[in-house]
């Protein structure tokens, strides 16, 4: 049998994490429950507190692409406090067959860094240089008459 605790004075440094600007936080659409047999019992599930993190993600090209990723957390209140900062923190993988599922583990709370969406040499803006989030929705997705935004 392979004991895993940490007897180490070091300490623990989660092998996996996700850097990136908490972007929101908000609680999902509550569910029904549905029994053993594929049916709705009629209970009705409160919805899982969810955060968006915004960040880069390598493309095998060797080029950057922004992202934006939802992840169900236990304890919203400690993310809440960063909105809009880079944030680093522990996430879990867990497989099933071909499909895998990103988590937060329980008792996880971030980490304030630097900038986490880092320049590229071809001088595109950085983290520090994005725009507010009430300018962001109007630069990316157009104006109120949904016209694209300028080139």
């Amino acid at each position: 049998m392979i004991d895993f605790e940490n007897t180490s004075t070091e300490p623990f440094v989660p092998m996996i994490t996700c850097q990136g600007r908490l972007i929101n936080t908000y609680k999902g659409n509550p569910t029904k429950e549905r029994g053993p047999d594929g049916k709705e019992t009629g209970v009705i599930i409160e919805g899982k507190d969810k955060i968006q993190i915004m960040g880069n993600t390598l493309m095998q090209d060797g080029g950057r692409r922004v992202v934006l990723q939802d992840y169900t957390c236990h304890d919203i209140a400690v993310f809440k406090p960063h909105l809009y900062k880079d944030i680093r923190f522990e996430i879990g993988i867990f497989a099933t067959g071909d499909t895998s599922i990103l988590f937060i583990p329980k008792g996880t709370s971030p980490q304030v860094v630097g900038v986490s969406l880092p320049s590229q040499s071809d001088g595109e803006a950085k983290s520090d240089e994005l725009p507010p989030p009430a300018q962001t929705g109007k630069a990316l997705f157009g104006d109120k008459n949904n016209r694209a935004p300028a080139v």
